[in-house]
């Protein structure tokens, strides 16, 4: 691009515009919300004084834990209980989502605008870039209508399905409340969460179509210019440029610079799009968008001589034209390198199952060798192997006590017990699954047939399960991390161990949920009308720790859906 891409410039000024009103509606949400629960606790809120009261003058003596869950059995029984709560949840639910079509329908009114500037300017692109008069007509918004009407597909206006967006309202209400009892949340405390989280979850679904449509208007815009410049008889091809930043996704990135012919797709890793933030492409490939399109014309070739990039603070500046590649080794030789992407070591692979019991007596202290070696040599290798390269990358498994074993189980293929608790971690695996290999095919192949499993590349079957055991195991580690040892010790050190134990199992399934409410969170963000039945197998239905095992699973393993697409996001949140 031969000077800041201006189509870029006013796509990124309609956005801006766009996400200032959603700020304003969802505000007006929040002390929407907040005013109905003020209403509707206000019939409670002399007893909840008096709980607290005595909740005070308990502290630090033994009658506080009795006095704490008597509390929250009255929030759960009394308060959040009944006719009246249903109806309460239901008009704020369905408020949340009239104020979400409120959204939709800014959105939709603004990207013709976007198409109409971008299809303007890439007629502008052509002629100044060959120095030629193509003849072409300026669209405006009769000639997008004529467009819009034409072709049905052209622009991605958002339909909100109110139905379901009122059911994920309404379940994520009834979510916030359980965290906040959960969590030791006065009735105050828990209608201040009802009125800021769940206005700004909304919110920030509605931002990432937003700025995912823009992005799609502005290159549907360009392109149906190109289709338009094919017509008059150049010869045209389409050229991706990424964002040069460092939020670029790793397939946008490698797409940089590719060309194609105007009606074929721009391909990277199996996955297909016509263009950046193409709607009817794999969602891991469209939301977030921020890339764009130029045309190529063989006749008038372009002279790049600089290009726009952003800079630390996200503002476009000008640069000398490079790849993204060159950009990224630029901008990591410069003083405002960009942080750079954690690399996963090479691990060598092993060959046979003798190297690979050896092999996992480097990250296992204790290894059931002699059972391993009687296993299939195909499966063994396959799974030493993968072991091996999840844990140079996540690390979940420590050499500090963790014991690797095979065990005769008819019914499962493996099970994981992860080191929440004592940061020591087992693995086994069944010598009735992983005695033959067409044996455990058979059955692998029919739990991915019947959706028991998660989708995975076919080429990844022989290892599915151990990846589906590694994900315990990391979300156990996870979960080690986040927990606060210290001050669970400090609030339980009048029980004894049967105690605190059974309290700890209680704190690692608190600890589950949460994980999954974020990346089911991360799912929603990118897919209002995410539908977890379609994406989460039965057994991951099963409770919140196979969820994750099943989705980490799935995330690996070539064939990610939406919640596969979500893991991974979460993932790089968390560091890996």
């Amino acid at each position: 691009m031969a000077k800041n891409d201006l189509g870029v410039i006013e796509s990124d000024k309609e956005f801006l515009k766009l996400e200032k009103r959603l700020n304003k509606i969802y505000k007006e949400a929040e002390i929407d919300v907040q005013h109905k629960m003020n209403v509707y606790f206000a019939k409670y809120q002399k007893k909840n004084d008096t709980w607290l009261a005595k909740l005070k003058a308990a502290e630090n003596t033994d009658d506080y834990p009795q006095l704490q869950k008597d509390y929250q059995k009255w929030l759960k029984g009394q308060v959040f209980q009944g006719k009246q709560w249903e109806y309460k949840k239901e008009s704020i639910a369905s408020a949340l989502t009239n104020m979400n079509q409120v959204a939709v329908n800014m959105i939709n009114d603004t990207i013709p605008e976007v198409f109409q500037f971008n299809g303007n300017y890439a007629a502008y692109q052509l002629e100044q870039g060959a120095g030629v008069d193509f003849g072409f007509n300026m669209y405006d918004s009769a000639a997008v209508k004529q467009i819009i009407a034409e072709d049905k597909n052209i622009l991605p206006f958002k339909k909100l399905d109110k139905a379901k967006d009122v059911k994920w309202n309404f379940r994520s209400i009834k979510n916030e409340v359980a965290k906040g009892i959960i969590e030791g949340e006065s009735i105050d405390k828990i209608a201040k969460r009802l009125s800021t989280v769940i206005p700004e979850r909304n919110k920030s679904m509605l931002r990432t179509h937003a700025r995912t449509m823009v992005t799609s208007a502005q290159n549907a815009g360009r392109l149906e210019r190109f289709k338009d410049a094919q017509s008059k008889g150049l010869e045209m091809e389409k050229e991706w440029f990424c964002t040069l930043d460092g939020r670029t996704r790793d397939t946008h990135r490698l797409l940089d610079r590719q060309k194609k012919p105007l009606d074929e797709p721009f391909e990277i890793d199996g996955f297909k799009i016509m263009y950046p933030a193409d709607p009817h492409a794999h969602p891991s490939m469209v939301y977030n968008c921020r890339c764009t399109m130029n045309s190529y014309m063989k006749k008038y070739p372009p002279q790049y001589t600089t290009r726009s990039a952003r800079d630390d603070n996200g503002d476009s500046v000008l640069i000398k034209d490079m790849s993204y590649k060159e950009w990224e080794e630029w901008k990591n030789g410069g003083t405002k390198a960009t942080k750079p992407k954690k690399t996963v070591p090479n691990v060598k692979k092993v060959t046979n199952k003798q190297e690979a019991t050896e092999s996992l007596k480097k990250i296992f202290t204790d290894v059931d060798d002699d059972k391993l070696l009687k296993l299939n040599e195909t499966l063994v290798v396959d799974n030493v192997n993968q072991i091996n390269a999840l844990n140079a990358r996540f690390k979940a498994i420590k050499n500090n006590g963790s014991y690797f074993s095979v065990n005769s189980s008819k019914k499962a293929f493996a099970y994981a017990r992860g080191g929440f608790r004592d940061g020591k971690s087992e693995l086994s695996i069944s010598d009735k699954f992983y005695k033959k290999l067409d044996n455990y095919i058979a059955e692998e192949t029919k739990a991915k047939k019947s959706f028991w499993c998660m989708p995975f590349d076919d080429s990844q079957l022989t290892v599915y399960t151990i990846t589906h055991e590694y994900g315990h195991l990391l979300e156990a580690e996870i979960s080690h991390n986040r927990f606060d040892f210290d001050d669970f010790k400090e609030k339980n050190s009048t029980f004894n161990l049967a105690l605190q134990t059974k309290e700890l199992v209680k704190e690692e399934k608190k600890q589950a949920k949460t994980i999954m409410g974020e990346i089911l969170d991360i799912a929603k963000e990118n897919n209002a009308n995410f539908d977890l039945e379609n994406n989460l197998s039965r057994y991951g239905r099963t409770n919140d720790f196979e969820a994750f095992a099943e989705i980490f699973a799935n995330s690996q393993l070539g064939a990610p859906n939406e919640l596969g697409i979500a893991m991974q996001q979460w993932l790089e949140k968390e560091g890996f």
